[in-house]
């Protein structure tokens, strides 16, 4: 009986030699790259919800890098074992592919935003303005991916088979049809199911916890009622704005600005273009924010604060201890140099930028004839880093 088979498209089950049909290379190539797609979309596709309505800076740079290495990491090696035709190889090259996607999710994005941030603002150079975490081991991130790795390895351990099946669902002249894009796209969307059930403990809470004081802000800008009333029918804690609601008028730009050691206390900042400079603390537990505790102005003790370090000047009465900032012998006598060449007139403090838990701060004369620079770190607990001279 004659075959039906087109004549340009063997059958793999008529040679061994897999790898060497033509057409192979490209099935090889698309596996790869649909799973790296999958991956990349089931891990930060809920995470790019979370950040699309934010007025964060800098939000998109990790992700974006990761995603674009995942891809291309996938791509390279579904051609590549497939091209090998081994295994083994196979095998071991996908499971070592599946632990680097999990570091990589859980290390690039604050290395990236770390040399972001350096390279566009060259005041905070150097300084962890977004911390790398090291609140885990580096084998907890494979652990948190394990059904990632999981699929990926039994994908692994099919892909001659697969890639087989797919090829003898070619059409004419070796085209894609829709079998053959079905049987590729099945896979690659369980290796994306697998993707999104991998926690992200490290940024997740961050993230979550920009969300919560942007809801507040939202809703309370546009609120003249009761806000603990509102707090209650809602079961949000809107009154965490109310010694503030009445600042918060214009665009403002969000960023996270500390994160407690344990990850429980998240403090978020919200610098206004009017010059309003707020800080929110937000609780957080079990790998999520929890809860919007209040919310205040954060400028108290770089300008309350830094006047008293600076002139001697007491607090003003409704500035509590931790107005002052922390500050060692050495740069208090620094400042205390300096002093005299202020005057007698309070000095003028200028917010000059903020990464992270990292302010820089401008006080000059009342007569504009002096000024320094001075670095702060810190939210809940401020301190003084390091001071420059700067000139007229």
């Amino acid at each position: 009986m004659a075959s039906t088979r087109p004549l340009d498209k063997p059958s793999l089950l008529d040679t061994p030699e897999t790898y060497q049909l033509p057409g192979y290379g490209r099935l090889a190539f698309l596996n790869g790259l649909f799973i790296g797609l999958a991956v990349a979309a089931g891990y930060w596709g809920p995470k790019l919800r979370q950040l699309a309505d934010l007025p964060a800076r800098y939000v998109y740079s990790g992700v974006v890098i990761a995603a674009l290495l995942t891809v291309l990491l996938c791509t390279l090696v579904g051609w590549l074992t497939a091209r090998l035709n081994k295994g083994v190889v196979t095998v071991l090259a996908w499971l070592g592919t599946a632990v680097s996607i999990t570091l990589l999710f859980g290390y690039l994005p604050a290395l990236t935003f770390n040399r972001l941030v350096w390279l566009n603002e060259t005041a905070f150079r150097g300084l962890p303005v977004y911390p790398v975490p090291d609140r885990a081991a580096w084998w907890a991130f494979p652990i948190a991916g394990m059904l990632l790795i999981f699929v990926l390895f039994i994908l692994a351990l099919l892909q001659e088979i697969r890639l087989a099946w797919v090829y003898n669902q070619l059409g004419p002249r070796r085209r894609l049809s829709g079998r053959a894009l079905l049987a590729l796209l099945l896979p690659a969307l369980l290796a994306g199911v697998g993707a999104y059930a991998m926690p992200d403990h490290m940024g997740n809470p961050p993230r979550q916890a920009m969300g919560f004081v942007y809801r507040g802000i939202e809703t309370v800008r546009d609120y003249d009622g009761d806000l603990f009333a509102l707090s209650q029918q809602a079961g949000f804690n809107y009154n965490a704005l109310n010694g503030v609601r009445h600042q918060l008028a214009g665009p403002y730009t969000l960023l996270v600005g500390e994160v407690a050691p344990d990850g429980t206390i998240i403090t978020v900042v919200a610098l206004f273009d009017s010059g309003v400079w707020l800080q929110c603390q937000v609780y957080a537990g079990e790998g999520q924010a929890i809860y919007l505790s209040f919310c205040t102005d954060a400028s108290r003790p770089y300008t309350d604060g830094f006047n008293t370090l600076l002139t001697g000047t007491p607090l003003p009465d409704d500035c509590p201890a931790r107005c002052m900032p922390q500050i060692n012998e050495r740069w208090q006598a620094w400042l205390q140099a300096r002093a005299p060449r202020f005057g007698d007139e309070r000095p003028v403090f200028t917010h000059l930028g903020q990464q992270g838990s990292y302010v820089w701060m401008r006080a000059a004369a009342a007569n504009g004839d002096y000024a320094i620079e001075c670095l702060f770190s810190g939210l809940r607990q401020v301190q003084l880093q390091e001071c420059v001279e700067t000139p007229k």
